[in-house]
């Protein structure tokens, strides 16, 4: 799956995330994952977090404390410099249509991201509850 940005963002690999940080994925989500209002998705590979603040700078310091590579970045981001940083992201831009009350149509791109290697598949959005995928319901990631 795909994930857009939204505001500032986290975005680290589930797989890193589960061998690097004690307790593993599992704990993670007990740490972080659980406590609204804030804002998590994810798909099968990528672990992402918008938000702003000092609980966001938390999270991405107890990540990089584990020795977790992690993304920090946001919307306004150049997409071409997130993957340049981050080499394990791949990219592209969806059009958008936005109906203006009253005054026409905008068109916009927004850049969507997932694995490199993996297929984007569907966009997965960000929400107040972390989004789980089927891997994780039987307990594998």
């Amino acid at each position: 799956m795909a994930i857009v940005f939204e505001f500032n963002v986290i975005l680290a690999r589930k797989s890193e995330v589960d061998s690097k940080y004690p307790g593993g994925l599992t704990q993670f989500r007990v740490d972080w994952l659980e406590k609204p209002p804030e804002r998590w998705c994810e798909d099968e590979h990528l672990l992402a977090f918008s938000s702003m603040g000092s609980y966001f700078e938390a999270v991405y310091k107890s990540l990089l404390e584990c020795g977790v590579d992690v993304l920090s970045a946001s919307e306004l981001t150049p997409p071409d410099e997130v993957v340049s940083r981050w080499n394990w992201l791949a990219f592209d831009t969806e059009k958008w249509r936005r109906e203006l009350a009253g005054s026409g149509v905008m068109f916009f791109e927004i850049p969507r991201y997932w694995l490199k290697g993996e297929q984007p598949g569907v966009k997965v959005h960000f929400s107040r509850q972390p989004k789980r995928t089927a891997s994780d319901a039987s307990g594998t990631d």
